[in-house]
């Protein structure tokens, strides 16, 4: 792999490292974590077991992270999940360029984060829209600036369970 080809993908490497050290820790807390990968398309398993995001590489077939253009995310798989795990606290990971699902219930959105990486790649018209598409889909929206800071800021926007 050339250093330029590493380097377009570092942003995905490291959305992957985290999303494993998340995993781990939230299994390791007893937690129930499932996973999704998405570009221009969605790859995930039949009950959206973690465990794609453990092989993500080994996937094969039509998952290319490495060709990833934001401009063709589509959220439409969001409405699946928020129907499938009512219970769970939906995180996402993405640069926020693509397009929205039809409808957006309120009670969803309020379990959903989103995380914006990679936002240096837009002008200030395209980061507009970004931003625009993320609090539509999310009450909570953050920016990561560092992919250093990553795993760090997704940590912060897991529930914690209480203890009785």
């Amino acid at each position: 792999m050339d250093i330029i080809a590493a380097n377009r993908c570092a942003p995905w490497f490291a959305t992957l490292a985290a999303a494993q050290a998340i995993t781990l820790a939230l299994h390791s807390d007893g937690g129930d974590v499932r996973g999704l990968l998405f570009a221009g398309n969605a790859w995930h398993t039949a009950d959206f077991d973690a465990e794609a995001l453990f092989f993500a590489r080994a996937l094969g077939g039509g998952v290319n992270l490495n060709k990833a253009d934001g401009t063709t995310t589509r959220f439409g798989w969001l409405p699946e999940v928020w129907q499938r795990y009512p219970d769970h606290q939906i995180l996402v990971l993405t640069d926020g360029a693509g397009s929205l699902p039809a409808y957006i219930p309120e009670s969803c959105r309020a379990r959903t984060s989103v995380l914006l990486i990679g936002l240096e790649q837009y002008n200030a018209d395209q980061l507009e829209d970004i931003r625009t598409i993320a609090e539509a889909i999310a009450r909570k929206v953050v920016e990561v600036r560092s992919l250093d800071d990553l795993a760090g800021v997704w940590a912060t926007l897991i529930p914690r369970r209480q203890v009785a």
